[in-house]
């Protein structure tokens, strides 16, 4: 079924402050960026905030509090979270607003010059101490991610969700949608066999780095937003992300110099950037088929088809 972003009207995004946080003075900003919420600009008390809003197929904020909580610092900057709540079946979040422009929109030239400090940022993702937390994969609220391995975790694309959630039964999407079954698992079976080359080291992942959830200005990254999809896992996932929604930028081989330069050495660096990608490709389809986007679909099913002969 495809998916549709929540359309609080003004009246209602108005109510809503009104009532459980600040009268808002002037006009709410609409605000591109993520796929999933409604993102609202807004200022009140002399102050400017972000409101954002889910829907109840995708987990609410408290994540992102989680987050701010035990990883925010000064190479790290994400935003702090006031209040979190429910409006009717929607979760939303009211945050600080940080300064700069999302990276969305903006030409070639402009998004190059700000690679080494995306690369130095994403580095000090992977730099925070995670020793409280505990599991692989996708963390909730309290930090703790429900796979025992990185490989259990990467296996489990296969895996369908709870009822409800976004994806839920999503092996229907087989039979419903534009999904080939013959191609996802082609790219499945391509994916296990490079998992020998994967560790089982943890970091912290962001898993959706760049464009419209990081903030640029003067050639730095003023913030680093909307982790929902954070996971603990190996760190090269985020590279091949970056790397998958960066395609012009030399991702892998600017990150291969900067580790190189650090006197840093990554094992199996090309083969588990590999597999990443596969992995990529897996979730990437089924998102596609699961909100009706069959253009984008067939364009990077036939990205990824030559890579697997």
């Amino acid at each position: 079924m495809p998916y549709f972003k929540p359309q609080l009207s003004d009246a209602e995004v108005r109510t809503l402050l009104t009532e459980r946080f600040a009268a808002p003075k002037g006009e709410l900003r609409q605000l591109e960026g993520g796929q999933i919420a409604q993102t609202i600009a807004f200022t009140a008390q002399g102050q400017d905030y972000i409101l954002r809003l889910n829907p109840p197929s995708v987990p609410d904020f408290a994540k992102d509090a989680y987050v701010y909580r035990h990883y925010a610092s000064p190479s790290l900057p994400i935003p702090p979270i006031y209040q979190l709540g429910m409006v009717g079946d929607l979760s939303y979040a009211i945050s600080h607003l940080m300064p700069g422009k999302n990276m969305i929109g903006l030409p070639t030239a402009e998004i190059a010059s700000y690679v080494p400090a995306l690369i130095e940022t994403l580095d000090a993702i992977h730099a925070s101490d995670v020793s409280i937390s505990t599991g692989y994969g996708a963390f909730d609220a309290n930090g703790v991610a429900p796979y025992r391995s990185w490989r259990e975790f990467m296996i489990s694309i296969g895996d369908e969700h709870e009822p409800g959630s976004f994806y839920g039964r999503w092996h229907n999407l087989f039979d419903e949608t534009f999904l080939e079954h013959d191609v996802w698992e082609r790219i499945y079976a391509a994916m296990e066999q490079m998992l020998d080359y994967c560790p089982e080291q943890r970091w912290l992942l962001h898993a959706d780095y760049a464009f419209g959830n990081v903030l640029v200005q003067d050639g730095r990254i003023n913030a680093v937003l909307d982790w929902a999809n954070a996971m603990y896992g190996d760190f090269l996932f985020d590279v091949a992300w970056l790397d998958h929604v960066l395609p012009d930028h030399q991702i892998l081989d600017r990150c291969a110099a900067y580790y190189a330069a650090q006197g840093r050495v990554i094992p199996h660096y090309r083969e588990r950037l590999q597999c990443y990608n596969y992995l990529i490709a897996l979730d990437s389809m089924r998102y596609y088929a699961n909100v009706g986007k069959e253009a984008e679909y067939n364009a990077y099913r036939d990205q990824i088809l030559p890579t697997l002969e």
